[in-house]
């Protein structure tokens, strides 16, 4: 059972979801492939294992990322050795953004920033689709 799932109180239902992208995984997989070819015939090579490592913590990353929004609140759990949770209610969100270089716009990704009462601002970076999320997250707090 996910994360979200568990902390649903009664009457409240997910309004969307969101995941991270792909792209969370280029820079580690170039490491590792520049590590393959630069250093292929001498039979292994630090920057192979750290390109390894690097691809495998992302991958947790990714795997234990949830972001949701529901018809109460704004929620965001990350974390693989300590976690790290955003439960915030709808109104107690003060603001929204996103910034997307021009690569996340090319591959449609980016970094969604939550700003709420007490909690400051919160980014979450590698946001698949952040534009539609951000909507999401408007019209449940403007619903709220």
């Amino acid at each position: 059972m996910s994360y979200i799932e568990q902390t649903l109180m009664p009457g409240e239902n997910v309004v969307s979801e969101a995941s991270l992208h792909w792209a969370l995984f280029i820079a580690p997989a170039l490491v590792t492939l520049f590590g393959l070819l630069v250093y292929a015939g001498d039979g292994g090579s630090i920057v192979i294992i750290l390109g390894l490592i690097w691809l495998g913590w992302r991958f947790l990353v990714y795997q234990s990322t949830e972001l949701a929004v529901t018809n109460h609140r704004v929620l965001a759990k990350s974390g693989i050795l300590r976690r790290h949770c955003i439960d915030l209610q709808n109104n107690k969100v003060e603001g929204l953004t996103y910034n997307q270089g021009i690569i996340g716009r090319i591959f449609g990704y980016g970094s969604i920033f939550v700003r709420g009462t007490g909690i400051g601002m919160v980014p979450i970076p590698y946001v698949a689709a952040p534009e539609a999320f951000k909507r999401d997250v408007s019209i449940a707090i403007s619903a709220a």
